[in-house]
């Protein structure tokens, strides 16, 4: 099993290189993983407050059990990886089953954070992004896609997003094997690197 990290700021193209490797990899070989998933249970707090949770702070999520299940999939064991729910600001009842397979992908702002988390990972890649493109990315997607107003938008992006990045995410660069630009063109360096998986694995 090799696993592949990836990490960067919010809005910096993580998701989209993390299914872009996917794709690039033999169909049904690899599968993603999202450090989103582990955001902490907040069934216990009210809608209202749960919205005014710093979900950019490490002790939002809960990865020891993301390192777990990670030893798990490379033990061979299947693990039940859990499902947030954006609109609800908690974890749905639903769970997804990840298999153990030959390749596993770990995206997410603090993939890095944990010592133990970085350990897991075969090769880590960070993305480098122009913050003011990741707000723009940002802004797009919570707005089209999440319901939220831009005002919401720029103002968590104020308050928690970018002083978190600039406080828990960005010193994790310094632990990556590789950076990318994530304001480039990356086409060549996925090719590059699902080629240099497959040959490996192969």
């Amino acid at each position: 099993m090799f696993i592949l990290g990836i990490a960067g700021a919010s809005g910096s193209g993580k998701t989209y290189l993390a299914q872009a490797i996917q794709e690039g990899l033999p169909k049904g070989r690899a599968v993603v993983i999202t450090v989103d998933s582990y955001y902490h249970s907040q069934h216990k707090l009210s809608l209202e407050d749960r919205a005014k949770q710093n979900y950019d702070h490490p002790d939002s999520l809960e990865l020891s059990l993301l390192v777990e299940h990670l030893q798990k999939l490379r033990s061979g064991e299947q693990v039940e990886v859990p499902c947030y729910d954006y609109a609800l600001h908690t974890r749905s009842q639903d769970t997804v089953r990840v298999m153990p397979t030959d390749f596993i992908i770990v995206e997410g702002i603090l993939t890095y954070h944990l010592p133990e988390l970085r350990d897991k990972l075969d090769q880590r890649i960070f993305i480098d992004t122009p913050p003011q493109l990741c707000l723009e990315r940002r802004m797009l997607r919570d707005t089209v896609e999440r319901g939220r107003s831009k005002e919401s938008v720029l103002k968590q992006w104020e308050e928690t997003v970018f002083p978190m990045f600039k406080k828990f995410c960005l010193v994790g660069k310094q632990y990556a094997d590789t950076v990318w630009q994530g304001d480039q063109d990356n086409t060549q360096n996925i090719k590059e690197l699902c080629l240099k998986l497959t040959s490996w694995r192969r």
